[in-house]
């Protein structure tokens, strides 16, 4: 059984590890065999598809959706449409279409645009005729919290979206406890909590298997090409993080049975 989402990763600002969430849900997602369809809308930084390149593997295309045009070729995915001229480039894309599940992974500090965005398509409804429902998560770092940039998403979205944070523990100070206490102090966290939102975390990786991956592009779905400690870090970061994952399973589409085995 499928639970149709489009979980749409933004963020107030780079380097808080939205995209390595991005990577690791879809790897997630992946290997529970769901029909998942990646969206990297970074177009100064496709870190995303970069690490799906393999056509007939993966399917991560790079879509501007801030723009009118793009748009226009989120929706039509989501309905389930691919060109064949997309098609011939991209099958796995064409396979997978209409997705279960849809990760659209956003440019840094483009909120104001997603929500000039969502209101023009008005897509929030528009995704409910398609049949999905529709997350927002926020990757949140130790040393930033987008206080500001969360109160305006709560502000336009309300309850009719489904609310997931992500607190990356990537990027704490080993040894400090309360690394996250700005955003846990806010009245945004309580509000999250109103809609039915939940919290998960990302746990901390070595550097030097972080950087061995990012160096090789390696995906998730892939490790056994890293030098044997990296790839066992890896393994165990990936094992680790499919927890906090599948804890918050009913919000991110994963497939029911995937949900109740957690």
């Amino acid at each position: 059984m499928s639970n149709r989402t489009v979980n749409i990763i933004n963020g107030a600002k780079g380097g808080t590890g939205k995209t390595l969430f991005a990577r690791l849900l879809y790897a997630t997602l992946d290997q529970a065999e769901a029909k998942v369809v990646g969206i990297d809308s970074d177009q100064e930084n496709p870190e995303f598809s970069s690490f799906h390149a393999d056509p007939e593997r993966f399917a991560v295309p790079t879509v501007d959706c801030l723009s009118l045009d793009g748009g226009k070729k989120l929706v039509t995915l989501l309905s389930g449409e691919v060109d064949p001229s997309v098609a011939s480039r991209l099958p796995a894309l064409a396979h997978r279409c209409p997705a279960d599940v849809v990760i659209l992974d956003m440019p840094a500090a483009s909120s104001t645009r997603l929500r000039e965005q969502i209101d023009v398509f008005d897509l929030i409804p528009a995704c409910g005729e398609m049949g999905y429902g529709v997350t927002l998560i926020s990757v949140i770092s130790a040393s930033y919290a987008p206080i500001e940039s969360m109160s305006r998403m709560l502000d336009f979205c309300g309850d009719t979206v489904r609310w997931v944070v992500v607190k990356n523990q990537y990027f704490a100070t080993e040894g400090v406890k309360d690394s996250f206490s700005l955003w846990e102090e806010s009245k945004e966290r309580k509000r999250v909590k109103k809609y039915g939102g939940v919290e998960i975390e990302l746990p901390r990786l070595a550097d030097t298997t972080f950087k061995a991956i990012q160096a090789s592009y390696t995906p998730f779905t892939s490790l056994d090409s890293l030098p044997l400690g990296d790839k066992l870090l890896a393994r165990s970061f990936v094992r680790r993080s499919r927890a906090q994952i599948e804890s918050a399973g009913p919000l991110l589409g994963l497939p029911t049975p995937m949900v109740e085995a957690a």
